[in-house]
């Protein structure tokens, strides 16, 4: 109950909502082998449509979408919370 008040801010948490997360590097390879060409904004917002029909979620209301394109950690990356450091190696 004490870490859920510290992360929320005091605030009751709101369950009526989600968040989808698309991988970008996966979703660009993915719509680019069905269309032949670099995707564009509504071939990747095409990609929720079937997220937001889900019986599990169609009740809610989506908050927002991320689109992350970022390249795999390396080295040593600090928590943002604590500062401590963690070896991340390549896979």
């Amino acid at each position: 109950m004490i870490a859920h008040a510290m992360l929320t801010g005091g605030r009751a948490l709101r369950m009526d909502r989600y968040a989808v997360l698309i991988d970008g590097p996966f979703a660009v390879k993915a719509i680019e082998a069905r269309t032949r060409s670099f995707p564009a904004v509504g071939d990747v917002t095409g990609l929720i449509g079937p997220v937001a029909s889900d019986r599990h979620v169609e009740t809610l209301r989506l908050l927002r979408t991320y689109f992350c394109h970022a390249a795999p950690a390396s080295g040593q990356i600090a928590n943002p919370i604590d500062g401590s450091a963690t070896a991340v190696t390549p896979s």
